[in-house]
């Protein structure tokens, strides 16, 4: 039987050395990704009310719901991946506050104050090579997924339901036989040798937990499926939530911006993609609708996801992560 890792409110705040720190440091982050997502709202919020009515807000309601649900299967993936490469079951509820925490953090300049807070966060029970770890499979299969669907999405759309259902199938069963056979480690372990000793180093760390097991790595697979499909029903609300966009197939509209994602994933930029993503996005998705209604369906998506992730993070505030969260 799997043994299980005991959160860390179950520890004492002295058995980390550098524990004030650490609380500093992750209610600091905390507060720069909440100020900053309120930035972004304040910013846009305006060009949004501007075409509300009370029926297109209700819908825009639903979307956000739906969006938070469509979110939820994500934190088990999150603890499917921890739990792999750490050689223990981790608590759900600590595994998604790790999650949901450090996914709004990441919406601050820099990239990766998200990782730096679950790393910090966690540190009294999951060593910093596990957290990275668990982020690089979630990223790979998180890109696989932005890629593979929209691709099945055209099939679907151009060709048929049976080469759609076949191109699905090849893509997610690439994915997780990449996770099972550590396609990652093995990458990451090959970058080490162009790399300074003392990154290539740290770089063998995030490598070295290795391989997942089929049945995580199909559980993740699973679960990710399972967010993908309650995020192409909001996709299809937001058809009644932007004025111009009843007749456009709203399921190709997801695919670009699923492409559009991957786009602003990549490059490094700026927070979550801000700007690339958008752009990348209007290009792909010019043959759909009217440019104007475009326009204002990329700034409601990237209000609609600050607010998705706001909905899950602020639950998380009224617990403690990290030993060193604890008072007394």
């Amino acid at each position: 039987m799997a043994t299980r890792a005991h959160p860390p409110e179950e520890g004492t705040p002295a058995a980390r050395p550098g524990g004030r720190f650490s609380t500093w440091l992750s209610w600091g982050l905390i507060a720069a990704g909440a100020i900053w997502i309120a930035v972004l709202l304040v910013r846009h919020g305006g060009e949004i009310l501007a075409q509300m009515d009370a029926q297109r807000g209700a819908w825009l309601a639903l979307s956000v719901l739906l969006g938070a649900v469509s979110m939820i299967p994500t934190a088990f993936i999150f603890q499917a991946f921890v739990s792999a490469h750490a050689g223990v079951e981790v608590p759900w509820l600590y595994a998604a506050r790790l999650f949901y925490v450090g996914h709004v953090v990441r919406h601050t300049p820099g990239r990766f104050w998200g990782l730096v807070y679950q790393v910090n966060a966690a540190r009294a029970v999951l060593s910093p090579g596990i957290v990275v770890r668990a982020n690089v499979d979630m990223s790979f299969l998180a890109v696989a997924f932005n890629l593979v669907v929209p691709l099945t999405i055209m099939a679907w759309y151009r060709i048929g339901t049976g080469l759609a259902l076949g191109v699905l199938l090849l893509g997610v069963g690439i994915a997780v036989v990449a996770l099972h056979t550590d396609w990652i480690g093995w990458g990451l372990s090959w970058c080490r040798r162009w790399l300074p000793a003392r990154i290539g180093d740290r770089l063998e760390r995030v490598a070295s937990p290795g391989s997942v097991a089929w049945a995580d790595a199909a559980r993740a697979a699973s679960w990710l499926a399972l967010s993908w499909l309650l995020y192409l029903v909001a996709w299809e609300v937001f058809g009644r939530v932007v004025p111009g966009l009843a007749d456009t197939p709203m399921p190709l509209a997801c695919a670009a911006y699923a492409v559009a994602w991957v786009v602003g994933f990549v490059s490094m930029v700026t927070p979550a993609g801000l700007g690339v993503r958008e752009m990348v996005f209007l290009s792909l998705s010019a043959p759909l609708a009217p440019a104007a209604s475009l326009a204002a369906l990329a700034v409601i998506v990237r209000v609609w996801l600050l607010l998705v992730d706001l909905l899950l993070f602020l639950p998380f505030l009224l617990f403690r992560i990290a030993e060193g969260d604890r008072r007394g």
